[in-house]
C-alpha cells in the first residue's frame, strides 16, 4: 500500500483504540535526529542508545516514540522521507517496549558467537528478515507487538499481522527479556535473507559518516570506499562463502562496539596496495579471522 492508504487504514476505528509506535532510524538523513524534536510535540519517546554502553553514539541509534498517524511527526516522516523506520501497534506498556528494544540493540551471531550491533531500525533490513524467522525467533523479536507496517524496497508499505497462536504474547509478557536469552540470536539464515548488497554498504556508510564526518568526507569524496567494498563483496561471493559471510556481517551489523575508523582506514590502505580481487579477498579473510 502507498502512504495515503496506510494513513486511511490507521484512521479506521479498529486501530484508534491501540497505541501506535514508531521505530525511527535516525541515520536516514543528516538532520533527522534534530528534526525529530521539532515535530514530536508532546509524544512520549526514548532515544534507545541512551542508558546503554552506546550512549556516546545516541544520535546514531534508533528512536522509539508513541504517536498518532495524524501527528506532525508522522506527517513529516511519511511525506518527506523513505525507509525512515517502521511502525506498529501494541497493548504493552511503554516502559516494557523501551526495555525490549534496548535489549535488541546487541545480538549474538550464532556462527561464531560474536556480539554485534543489530540495526533492526532499518526497514530494508527488517523487511527481508521477517520471512526468515522461526516462530520462536518471531516471539523474541516481536514480543508484545500485534501488527507492524514496514516500507519495502519499492517504497510500498507492507503489513504483517503476528499470529497469536504462533506468538504466545500472554506468556511472553510475564518473562523479562533478560531471562529469555542473554541476547537475541542472529542465525545464518537471517543474515542470508537480508540480501541487497547496496543496503549493506549504505548501513556501513551511515555509521561511518556519523562517527567520523571529516575523515569520511575525505575517504568517500568520490564514493571510493563503498565502491571498493561492493566490489569486494561480489568477488568474495564468487571466491568463498566464509569471507563473504564475515564481510556482510561486519557491514550490516556495524561491528562489535560501533565502527572503528582506524581499522577501516588500515583495511582500505591494504586493499588499494594490491591489484587483484584474489589478493584483496585474502586480505579480507585475514582481517576477519
Amino acid at each position: 500500500m502507498n502512504k495515503n492508504e496506510l494513513i486511511i487504514q490507521l484512521n479506521q476505528p479498529e486501530y484508534q483504540s491501540s497505541p501506535l509506535y514508531f521505530i525511527i532510524d535516525s541515520l536516514t538523513e543528516d538532520k533527522l535526529y534534530q528534526n525529530f524534536f521539532l515535530y514530536k510535540e508532546s509524544d512520549p519517546y526514548a532515544v534507545l542508545y541512551q542508558q546503554t554502553r552506546f550512549n556516546e553514539l545516541y544520535q546514531a541509534g534508533p528512536i522509539f516514540v508513541q504517536t498518532s498517524i495524524n501527528s506532525p511527526l508522522a506527517d513529516y516522516l511519511l511525506n518527506n522521507l523513505s525507509h525512515w523506520g517502521w511502525l506498529f501497534i501494541s497493548e504493552a506498556p511503554f516502559e516494557k517496549l523501551v526495555e525490549h528494544f534496548r535489549w535488541l540493540i546487541t545480538a549474538k551471531y550464532i556462527i561464531d558467537g560474536s556480539t554485534v550491533i543489530f540495526r533492526y531500525q532499518d526497514p530494508r533490513v527488517l523487511y527481508k528478515l521477517i520471512p526468515a524467522l522461526t516462530p520462536a525467533e518471531s516471539l523474541q523479536l516481536f514480543n508484545s507487538i500485534d501488527q507492524i507496517w514496514i516500507q519495502d524496497l519499492n517504497k510500498q508499505w507492507q503489513e504483517f499481522i503476528l499470529n497469536s497462536q504462533t506468538l504466545d504474547k500472554t506468556q511472553a509478557e510475564n518473562v523479562p527479556d533478560s531471562e529469555k536469552n542473554e541476547m537475541f540470536i542472529l542465525s545464518r539464515k537471517m543474515l542470508e535473507a537480508t540480501g541487497n548488497d547496496n543496503v549493506l554498504i549504505d548501513n556501513l556508510q551511515k555509521e561511518l559518516w556519523h562517527s567520523y564526518p571529516v575523515e569520511m568526507g575525505r575517504l568517500l569524496a568520490h564514493g571510493e570506499l563503498e565502491n571498493m567494498l561492493l566490489h569486494i563483496l561480489k568477488e568474495a561471493k564468487n571466491l568463498g562463502f566464509t569471507a563473504y559471510d564475515q564481510l556482510r556481517k561486519f557491514i550490516i551489523w556495524s561491528g562489535q562496539h560501533g565502527v572503528n575508523f582506524q581499522r577501516i582506514e588500515k583495511l582500505r590502505n591494504q586493499l588499494i596496495a594490491v591489484e587483484t580481487a584474489e589478493e584483496r579477498f585474502k586480505i579480507i579473510e585475514k582481517y576477519f579471522s
